[in-house]
Parts: C-alpha cells; sequence; structure tokens
C-alpha cells in the first residue's frame, strides 16, 4: 500500500482464478494491464474486504512481505479489495518443506501472525513465491478467513479444528519449516506495535467498508483483555 491505494484501479476485465476459490470473483485486469487478485463482499460476510485491508496493513506494518494492495473498481462500479500479483510468480503452491527463497523465515512469521488474526485457511496456495530482481521472496496471501471473518474474536483458540491452517503449519513444524526463534521475533514486533499504528491502519480501511461502530470494535481490540489473552497463549505454544 502507498499513498495512492485509496485512488481505485479501474478494472476492464475480470478472468478466472487459475485455482477455485471461495472468496475471489477472479483475477481483475486493469486498464494499466497489472493484475489483481479481488475480494469482495458477499452474502453473509459483508465485511470480508475490510478485513483483507486491516490484515495487509497489519502485515505490512509487521514487515511481512505481503503484496501492494488497493481498492480495484470493478466495470459495474462495484468496488473491492484488491491484491497485485508482483513480479514473476514461481509457484503459488507452496508446501511447508525446503523454501528455495531469500526470505525462509517468513513462515514462521506468518504463522504467528494468523494465530493472530485467527486465519484458519492457510494452504498451499495461499502463498506466492514471487521473483523480483533476481531474488526469489515467499509472500502470504490471502486474509480473507482472518480477522472480521469471526467476529468478535474469542481469546482462544484462534481457529477450529480440523482446518487448513492447523494441518499446513503442524507439517511445517515436523519438517522443520519453522522454527522457535523466528516466531519468537514475530512475536515481540506484535507486541510492541504502538497502538496508534493500528489506529491508522483501521482508519485506512475505505469508508463504506467498515462503519464506524464497527472501526471503534476494531481499534479496541488491540491490547484488549481479549488481545492480551490470544497473545499470551501464542507465547504458550511456541
Amino acid at each position: 500500500m502507498n499513498q495512492t491505494s485509496w485512488l481505485p484501479e479501474k478494472i476492464k476485465r475480470v478472468e478466472p482464478n487459475p485455482t477455485a476459490s471461495a472468496d475471489s470473483p477472479g483475477i481483475g485486469v486493469a486498464h494499466s494491464h497489472q493484475r489483481y487478485i479481488l475480494k469482495a463482499a458477499f452474502p453473509g460476510q459483508p465485511l470480508l474486504p475490510a478485513s483483507e485491508w486491516a490484515s495487509h496493513g497489519l502485515a505490512f506494518a509487521l514487515d511481512l512481505p505481503v503484496p501492494h494492495w488497493c481498492v480495484c473498481e470493478l466495470p459495474n462500479g462495484q468496488q473491492c479489495f484488491g491484491s497485485r500479483m508482483e513480479g514473476a510468480i514461481v509457484s503459488n503452491h507452496v508446501l511447508p518443506n525446503s523454501l528455495d527463497c531469500v526470505n525462509p523465515e517468513v513462515m514462521s512469521h506468518t504463522f504467528v501472525f494468523d494465530l493472530l488474526l485467527g486465519n484458519e485457511d492457510r494452504h498451499p496456495g495461499n502463498w506466492l513465491l514471487t521473483e523480483t530482481g533476481g531474488a526469489k521472496i515467499l509472500r502470504p496471501i490471502d486474509f480473507s478467513r482472518a480477522l472480521l471473518w469471526r467476529w468478535p474474536p474469542s481469546a482462544m483458540p484462534p481457529w477450529p479444528e480440523p482446518s487448513n491452517s492447523g494441518q499446513y503449519y503442524k507439517l511445517a513444524w515436523m519438517l522443520k519449516t519453522c522454527d522457535k526463534t523466528a516466531p519468537e521475533s514475530m512475536l515481540d514486533s506484535i507486541v510492541s506495535l504502538k497502538k496508534d499504528k493500528w489506529v491508522s491502519i483501521v482508519d485506512s480501511i475505505p469508508g463504506p467498508w467498515l462503519s464506524d461502530a464497527g472501526r471503534r470494535e476494531l481499534v479496541n481490540w488491540w491490547w484488549s483483555p481479549i488481545w492480551r489473552v490470544r497473545v499470551k497463549w501464542i507465547e504458550g505454544q511456541l
């Protein structure tokens, strides 16, 4: 995200997703020829775009290499969330084994991040391995089943079992793709993130996507008793 993220990228057509998705209407091709993974509100989950926006903002603040995101305007005028498909995509199916990238610690960091947001749907298709400037970078994508997906949040556990995330990360720990040091450093970063940073992330959610009352609830969640119990629970898992 940058200062232009509130300006909608106008989409001229929507192409089918390369893999089946329950939460995305497709790949948006903009007039600029940029391509975006689109996320739109749908019956039963009207807060999905807001959840994606806040999750990406927090991930960016915590130095997770999420792709650029912005508002995308469809040909019918509907505005939705768009995550840009950046660089050359080496793979959009990443198993939790030996990682050929410059940032293998991102899997451990994303593990803690997903626990915090209750993201129950981390699986091989929710990563992008991209090559940019000669470097292969592993990027977590898709936070549709996180944060506002189950709101208000419980203190713990963060996701029901069985879940895609539970199975994926169990394998990652078994294969030692996740290690103890990297998750602890991510948890330290979460705990030290100042409240005003979180407030600015929530404030940046496009106006129509979240009510004033919803914004207050989301702001107050950070450092709340429920938030603190969840963070303490995550610490016990590491």
